[in-house]
């Protein structure tokens, strides 16, 4: 069966502002928002949209086999509801060259989906804050095929 892997970036596709327009930076806190985190002069960096409803969608997505997508949300929802056919993350990466890389895995480390720390829904390997690396990695890893 053929793999899907979805890429996201970080700076302006998961959050705001990007990293080199902070004046702060790390350390960050975390605030009673999971969806917000404080840079050491206390600027807010947000998690953008509806980030982690897409996050936790097609972290769920992929554990499913490509017949139950095609077949529509109904059959989406029962296997959702199975336990896990594969990790959750397994196909989620995260490709960026944001200016602040030390930074940026602290934000991933930091912020929380549905109680989660975000950077738990990617695939460890495909965590890579060097997009000149990422194609590397992807092709070192076992998901292609």
């Amino acid at each position: 069966m053929a793999r899907m892997c979805f890429v996201f970036d970080l700076d302006g596709l998961l959050w705001d502002p990007e990293m080199y327009q902070l004046y702060g930076g790390a350390p960050f806190s975390v605030t009673s928002n999971p969806h917000e985190l404080r840079d050491c002069r206390g600027e807010a960096v947000r998690l953008l949209g509806e980030l982690s409803v897409v996050v936790q969608c097609v972290s769920r997505w992929v554990r499913c086999p490509l017949s139950h997508i095609a077949a529509g949300i109904q059959t989406h929802r029962a296997c959702a509801k199975q336990s896990a056919i594969q990790a959750r993350g397994d196909l989620l990466a995260v490709a960026s060259s944001t200016d602040e890389p030390a930074w940026a895995r602290e934000c991933l480390a930091k912020f929380t989906v549905n109680g989660s720390p975000l950077v738990s829904y990617f695939r460890p390997d495909l965590v890579v804050i060097e997009k000149v690396r990422f194609l590397h990695a992807y092709l070192e890893s076992d998901i292609q095929g």
